[in-house]
């Protein structure tokens, strides 16, 4: 009965926004009003929150326009689960005062978010725009963690990710073929390639996500080469999964994932070198193919192919766009490098502790160019075309301080701890122990791309691959916590009482 009243809520809802001619309103709209049906079923509508997510916000931006907006339905969709879940646990009648790892951290990051808006007096546009790209999707990882999920259900979630991952392989061919030779001659700084970024987001005139794109694809391969690694996937069923995989990640011309690669294989492969050579020697080759084929597409197939003369020159000139003082990066005036000198050097002609330790606010080192509210930031009024908040790291030093970063580098710390636990305490339960070395790795990953980026703080396809990976990684770890306090209590407590 209260399915069919909401159906026809939504019915008559979506009617009326539609006549009113509002296709961006319409989406926004069914998506909160979904909302209602996910409190009835909260499994599916996780699931959906994930797709959402990782999908459908970025197919709306390249190919439907019109649609953008769907991301605050999405965003809505993902506080309401949470809250719902932080009600759920609240309310429990067993409910204990211990919490899931991450969880205290992520509220110290928001109350800090806070703090940092009310000391440096942000006007309300100048808080909400910052705020809203930091905690817009906060909510999946409550709903994950504070949630009644049974673990079947869980153990889905990395099982998403990687069909996800498959996924991307007819939108990367798409982008490829069709829209790549589109972009060749557009200029102003534009890499044609930069569209191929599966589901995760582009524009057809400007950038796109491919780094995103490159970390989802590297996740997944990390959880199959590690279920690889501890016999529990055949090696056909491995290879097929890690090469639809790794069809995408060599055409979205992202040069960093050679890196995360190699980064994976030392993680995975390293440790196993002298117990279990013949997978070793596997990863080996597996990695050392993926990188070569890497290099092979950006010297012959990509668009700015004719600006190398070799491997060695393609190295030289990309160590030389990041590192380099005199280049920026694309229209701005520093590069990845330069945007950490930067705020170190302006610190020392302009110091003050308090802006060191705790920033100048949320959003401060955005260009607000994706804003609806009319709002200033401190980077297009005192640094415009700078480049300030290129990566994650320069970003939440100039607007959190040195105590963001601290936090943030917690969450990613308390993550990667949380999988160790987990692949030494999981030994009867093969499936979570393989899949948590495969997310060992990719917090590694993840806490790189903070160098490379800045999507930590506002991109909605990234947050959620994070949150998705950091939640399931923390409820998981809370579980066999609790598994193993209640072993012990069983082994101390004496027979016969």
């Amino acid at each position: 009965m209260a399915l069919a009243a909401l159906g026809l809520l939504l019915a008559v809802g979506g009617g009326l926004l539609i006549g009113a001619g509002s296709i961006s309103l319409t989406f926004v709209g069914l998506v909160a009003l979904a909302g209602l049906v996910a409190l009835l079923r909260p499994v599916l509508s996780l699931y959906l929150l994930i797709a959402a997510g990782l999908v459908a916000v970025g197919i709306a931006r390249l190919y439907f326009p019109g649609l953008e907006k769907l991301q605050w339905g999405v965003a809505g969709l993902g506080t309401l689960l949470g809250g719902f879940g932080l009600l759920s646990y609240l309310f429990k009648p067993t409910r204990t005062v211990e919490i899931p790892p991450n969880a205290g951290v992520l509220v110290i990051f928001l109350c800090l978010i806070c703090a940092s808006a009310v000391v440096n007096m942000q006007t309300p546009s100048q808080f909400l725009y910052g705020f809203k790209g930091y905690v817009q999707i906060f909510g999946l990882f409550f709903a994950i963690t504070l949630l009644a999920i049974p673990n079947r259900s869980l153990n889905n979630l990395p099982k998403l990710l990687v069909a996800i991952a498959l996924v991307q392989l007819p939108f990367v061919l798409q982008q490829w073929i069709v829209l790549v030779p589109k972009r060749v001659r557009l200029g102003s700084g534009v890499v044609a390639e930069d569209v191929v970024a599966g589901t995760m987001g582009a524009s057809a005139t400007g950038g796109g996500s491919n780094a995103i794109l490159s970390i989802l694809l590297i996740t997944a391969i990390s959880i199959v080469a590690a279920g690889y690694k501890r016999g529990q996937l055949r090696p056909w069923k491995a290879a097929f999964l890690i090469a639809g995989c790794t069809v995408p990640l060599l055409l979205n011309s992202n040069r960093i994932a050679s890196m995360y690669l190699l980064i994976v294989f030392l993680m995975l492969f390293g440790p196993a070198m002298f117990r279990r050579m013949s997978r070793f020697l596997a990863g080996a080759l597996l990695t050392g193919l993926l990188v070569a084929a890497s290099i092979w597409v950006s010297l012959n197939l990509g668009s700015r192919a004719e600006e190398y003369t070799g491997w060695q020159d393609l190295v030289t000139t990309t160590i030389e766009r990041n590192m380099a003082p005199e280049i920026g990066y694309g229209t701005f005036e520093l590069n990845r490098m330069g945007s950490l000198t930067f705020w170190w050097t302006e610190q020392l002609e302009r110091p003050n502790l308090r802006k060191v330790l705790f920033g100048h606010g949320p959003g401060a080192a955005r260009e607000a160019q994706d804003s609806v509210l009319p709002v200033k930031t401190m980077a297009t009024a005192r640094y415009p075309g700078v480049g300030i908040g290129l990566t994650g790291i320069s970003t939440l030093l100039w607007e959190l301080g040195i105590v963001g970063l601290m936090v943030v580098l917690a969450l990613h710390g308390n993550a990667f701890k949380s999988a160790r636990y987990l692949v030494k305490h999981s030994r009867t339960n093969p499936y979570r122990q393989y899949v948590a070395e495969g997310l060992q790795a990719a917090i590694i990953v993840f806490s790189l791309s903070l160098f490379h980026k800045n999507f930590f703080v506002f991109h909605i396809a990234y947050q959620t691959l994070f949150f998705t990976v950091l939640g399931t990684l923390s409820v998981w770890h809370f579980k066999a916590y609790q598994a193993d306090n209640a072993a012990r209590r069983s082994l101390d407590t004496p027979k016969g009482g």
